[in-house]
């Protein structure tokens, strides 16, 4: 018995040709048939497109350019997103910095507090600060100090810990995760009006410790400083927290909620976010 040849395109056979939801109601309109979807009838119904309309469409100018105009968009994507790559592969071999295996460095007041870490959390950690480095924005640090501030907490003497910071920052560089902010700021605005800038919900030290070296000529615009902002990446952050904290997934990143997670959760994290002022 001879195999009938297909007839029609599913929608999803056209995504797969590089077909979006918008450019088939433009183009093809309504489907040439619909059936009842094989894998339950509660499901909508299968559209079908036919193939020789679709070929025929495909062939047309005015859509002929909009799959060019969509294959240059994806190009210039591809590049945008090898460009970060190289400039963060760049950055690590010139800044030594960004050492993942020494994510820990800073961990002594969590690990004397509450002993050694559960096993496989330092593994994890690793993946996910990196990961965290690679999904920041990078600052120069004169645009660091001009856009975003961070008090001290009430009643603590910063004066020790910021002579730590300057030392280990010129020494050695920037290591570890990178500063924390909510949400990214509106440049335009800033712009505008320079006295408006972002909250960093961590750093204190770490900022007025970059200031002073940058005052001081130790280090220029070309060191550039993560941040990492909350807001737009919960979802993906919150997923990776140990079962414990998973509650926070429902909830809106807010100081009073962060503050739960970092003093009374599981500690994971923060681990990954170094959220204890330092």
């Amino acid at each position: 018995m001879e195999r009938q040849e297909k007839q029609y395109y599913t929608k999803t056979e056209l995504k797969e040709q590089g077909w979006t939801d918008g450019a088939i109601k433009k183009f093809l309109g309504k489907p040439d048939r619909e059936s009842p979807n094989p894998y339950s009838k509660k499901k909508p119904t299968v559209k079908l497109f036919d193939i020789d309309r679709v070929r025929e469409v495909r062939e047309s100018e005015a859509c002929r350019n909009w799959f060019q105009k969509m294959e240059k968009r994806r190009h210039q994507r591809q590049q945008r997103e090898a460009e970060k790559i190289r400039q963060l592969q760049a950055f690590r071999e010139e800044y030594p910095y960004l050492k993942q295996t020494e994510v820990s460095f800073s961990r002594e007041r969590l690990m004397n507090a509450s002993g050694p870490l559960p096993e496989g959390w330092a593994e994890t950690a690793e993946v996910i600060v990196t990961e965290m480095l690679q999904r920041s924005r990078w600052y120069p640090v004169c645009r660091l100090i001009r856009e975003f501030h961070r008090d001290f907490p009430v009643g603590c003497n910063p004066e020790p810990r910021i002579k730590q910071l300057e030392d280990k920052i010129a020494s050695e560089g920037w290591q570890g995760y990178p500063l924390i902010a909510n949400q990214i700021p509106d440049e335009d605005k800033v712009i505008r009006q320079q006295k408006q800038k972002t909250f960093l919900w961590t750093g204190a030290h770490r900022l007025e410790a970059l200031k002073r070296l940058y005052d001081q000529g130790q280090i220029s615009d070309r060191f550039l400083v993560p941040v990492f902002f909350l807001d737009p990446q919960w979802t993906w952050l919150t997923a990776k927290l140990p079962r414990e904290d998973q509650w926070a997934r429902s909830c809106e990143p807010t100081p009073w909620i962060l503050k739960i997670l970092s003093k009374e959760g599981s500690g994971f994290f923060e681990l990954i976010t170094g959220m204890d002022n330092w």
